[in-house]
């Protein structure tokens, strides 16, 4: 499988720790952003338990909807479920670039410069 890459991530992740269990136990009690790409099983699975956690939480979808082999009846209902526990989900939406920005902060970007999250 090829290795993927986006605009930025390289340059911002050299200058930021990795995220563990044991890190974010220390962590202060700012609020914390993650985003998720993929609304399948285990981008579900990775963002309810990161809510879990005390996480903000984004999910994005490539697609029109979460948890693509489900009817849309279903999937509709997973995305209330989501939502009702505090995880944002958006559709049709791709991470396409990351921006560090002058205070620190970390931008997910979906679009040209369209800043969807920013992590602290």
């Amino acid at each position: 499988m090829p290795r993927r890459s986006a605009p930025g991530l390289t340059r911002v992740a050299a200058d930021r720790p990795a995220w563990t269990p044991t890190r974010d136990s220390r962590r202060s009690e700012e609020s914390c952003a993650v985003v998720v790409g993929g609304g399948g099983f285990i981008g579900i699975e990775t963002a309810e338990n990161l809510v879990g956690l005390g996480f903000e939480v984004t999910l994005l979808q490539r697609g029109e909807q979460i948890m693509a082999p489900l009817g849309p009846e279903m999937a509709h209902y997973v995305e209330r479920h989501l939502d009702k526990h505090g995880v944002q989900v958006l559709l049709n939406a791709v991470a396409s670039g990351f921006r560090a920005t002058a205070d620190g902060a970390l931008e997910v970007l979906t679009g040209p410069a369209r800043c969807i999250r920013r992590i602290s």
